[in-house]
């Protein structure tokens, strides 16, 4: 009955021994997952960074799109404006040219009744 109970407190002792090497060997993992986990929300807190600074760069250029947007068409409508002022003139430069046409023509005619005039004057001479 000595030899079983010197076993059993042996027994006890390996365990006992056990399980506190358990908890040591585990008890230092603990430790570095939680510096693992520091670098995790670090990672994790940069990620959210970087994503917000690409959606402030896409807002940037959304906006800096809308302005190029609203100066086109802002040029588009100078470009209407241009349009309608150049068919007023050519309008205008097609109005003057059949108006010197005409003068021209009365020019032309006046000088032939003026030479039937003086052909005849001197003819009556």
């Amino acid at each position: 009955m000595i030899v079983a109970k010197k076993i059993l407190y042996i027994l006890c002792a390996v365990i006992i021994a056990g399980l506190a090497g358990y908890w040591i060997l585990h008890s230092r993992d603990v430790s570095n997952l939680r510096t693992r986990a520091d670098e995790i929300r670090t990672d994790i807190s940069t990620a959210q960074q970087q994503q917000q600074q690409a959606v402030d760069r896409i807002n940037h250029v959304e906006t800096g799109l809308g302005n190029v947007q609203a100066t086109v068409t802002h040029v588009s409508e100078g470009i209407g404006i241009t349009t309608n002022t150049i068919s007023t003139i050519e309008e205008r430069i097609d109005a003057s040219q059949d108006g010197l046409k005409s003068s021209a023509d009365l020019i032309a005619e006046g000088q032939r009744i003026l030479q039937t005039v003086r052909a005849r004057g001197k003819l009556a001479n």
